[in-house]
């Protein structure tokens, strides 16, 4: 039931975005179609200008409605650019953490900040150094901007551009009991 419930949301905003992109994609195409029809029937009197124009428009429409189909439903999105390594900025070390990509950060992020602060637990942190992050992993892509959304355009969208949602936690020591513990 609650899965249902947290999806629910999600397939909604992926319906909209679809229907969206459908309706864009067969009004440019009718629009277009027609346009170009309008041109080439018998009887249209219109300059040279006129034509060139109009054909124009039409082919413009037609561009757009495939574009909006393209856009809908290619992986990665159109203007996506490929991530050609780690951020530049780490707050932990890549070492001595250990990644989680199981569904949900919000909650995975909030059982481990629980795990960390327990002072009979293996971590034993204050507040300040709690090292629990979340955020996506996995991906090849990024929006132009470096973007990378839960919600939003489909060329920011997560999942859209390979990415799956990861929580990671950093271990105070690789080897031993200390780390067999935290992990």
């Amino acid at each position: 039931n609650d899965f249902s419930e947290k999806l629910a949301p999600r397939a909604a905003m992926a319906l909209q975005m679809i229907m969206l992109s459908a309706f864009a994609t067969v009004v440019g195409i009718l629009c277009g179609a027609a346009a170009t029809h309008a041109c080439l029937r018998k009887g249209f009197q219109a300059s040279r200008l006129q034509r060139v124009a109009a054909a124009f428009v039409a082919l413009l429409l037609v561009t757009v409605g495939l574009i909006g189909l393209l856009w809908c439903f290619m992986s990665p999105p159109p203007f996506s650019v490929q991530i050609d390594g780690p951020p530049s900025f780490l707050r932990n070390d890549p070492a001595r953490s250990i990644y989680f990509g199981n569904g949900c950060f919000w909650h995975t992020q909030y059982d481990f900040v629980v795990v960390e602060q327990n002072p009979d637990g293996p971590f034993g942190r204050n507040d300040s150094a709690v090292t629990s992050l979340i955020g996506y992993a996995g991906g090849r892509y990024e929006s132009p901007s470096g973007a990378v959304c839960y919600h939003g355009f489909p060329h920011t969208d997560y999942s859209r551009l390979g990415h799956a949602e990861a929580c990671s936690i950093q271990l105070d020591a690789l080897h031993g009991e200390r780390a067999r513990a935290q992990v």
